[in-house]
């Protein structure tokens, strides 16, 4: 999708945006260097993948059912059933799925129907005009049987290829997205009193 596309490439930006970018990139490597060298193991960044898809990847290839997501990426709702739960920074909540289910009416496993349906605009992903994330519950839980909005889905669903795209998009993890397995934590808290 082209927006998806705009939402990847670098928008101009003033000197003073780049200066700023550049020296968080620059802290930022700073922190993730250190964070390996006091043996945080399990740092990731991967050209090409977004934070999503790597956490979706670590949460689904590992046994992590006591462990809380922290994000306030609602894509990411589609992941609490596979671990404790889920912490919204946005919200100030933490979901687990019985959470999640009485809020949403949905369960977690439904969630990237939904985003296939009303897009992510976080992402740059339309999804079908005039359909956001209520309608998109509607319809799938039956409860839309007609109407305008009703019938906009029905037709999109008959195009299939759109929804398809759209679904790969926005469903955790991308199809391509490595297979992360957890690694021991060795921590080394001499790098904290040394600087080494």
């Amino acid at each position: 999708f082209p927006s998806h596309d705009k939402k990847r490439k670098k928008k101009k930006k003033t000197e003073e945006e780049r200066e700023f970018d550049e020296f968080c990139y620059k802290e930022f490597n700073e922190v993730y260097k250190l964070l390996k060298k006091l043996g945080f193991n399990n740092t990731r960044k991967i050209k090409g993948y977004e934070a999503d898809d790597l956490i979706a990847s670590f949460v689904l290839n590992n046994d992590l059912k006591d462990s809380i997501i922290v994000s306030g990426d609602h894509d990411l709702y589609q992941l609490p059933h596979h671990c404790k739960g889920m912490f919204s920074i946005v919200k100030g909540k933490l979901y687990s799925t019985a959470d999640f289910i009485i809020e949403w009416n949905i369960s977690p496993k439904q969630w990237a129907k939904v985003m296939t349906f009303s897009g992510c605009s976080g992402d740059g992903v339309p999804g079908i005009p005039g359909i956001g994330e209520k309608t998109a519950i509607e319809f799938i839980k039956g409860e839309l049987t007609s109407g305008k909005k009703h019938d906009s889905i029905i037709e999109a669903i008959k195009e299939k290829n759109l929804l398809e795209l759209t679904e790969k998009l926005v469903k955790l993890p991308f199809p391509t997205t490595p297979r992360l397995k957890l690694k021991k934590n060795e921590f080394n808290l001499s790098v904290i009193v040394t600087g080494k």
